[in-house]
């Protein structure tokens, strides 16, 4: 699937093209949602924190695959952390932990909250999130 190798090689405005290709092609296909995902994780990494995250929100808020949900609501906080929005970024992860993860997603879930709370300031509660006292 070239627009993810695309993705990882760096080559972001061409994978992004490819993939647009792929949803115009089959829009409401099975892989449309992972197809909008991967679009972006493009944006992210080429630090357009705003699309990328009006894409992670609109996945998220759809729940057409519950996994995928997750991950969108996830690298929705990403966004808002990286854009330097930390108390916006600690209640949108609250938000996922307050529906249904896996350990794995719970536990990078408090270490994003806990590296939040750093950037913030606000060490005692990064600690609580780090060890998941949150």
């Amino acid at each position: 699937y070239s627009g993810k190798s695309l993705r990882l090689m760096k080559m972001l405005d061409s994978a992004v093209e490819i993939l647009n290709q792929g949803l115009t092609k089959h829009p409401d296909g099975i892989y449309a949602e992972s197809i909008k995902f991967e679009i972006g994780l493009c944006h992210l990494d080429d630090e357009n924190n705003k699309r990328a995250f009006d894409i992670f929100k609109n996945i998220a808020e759809r729940k057409k695959d519950k996994d995928l949900a997750v991950k969108a609501n996830i690298f929705a906080g990403v966004c808002l952390a990286r854009a330097k929005q930390f108390e916006k970024a600690i209640e949108s992860y609250r938000e996922v932990l307050d529906g249904e993860v896996t350990e794995k997603q719970r536990n990078w879930v408090s270490g994003l909250i806990g590296d939040s709370y750093s950037e913030l300031g606000l060490l005692t509660e990064a600690v609580k999130a780090y060890q998941q006292d949150i």
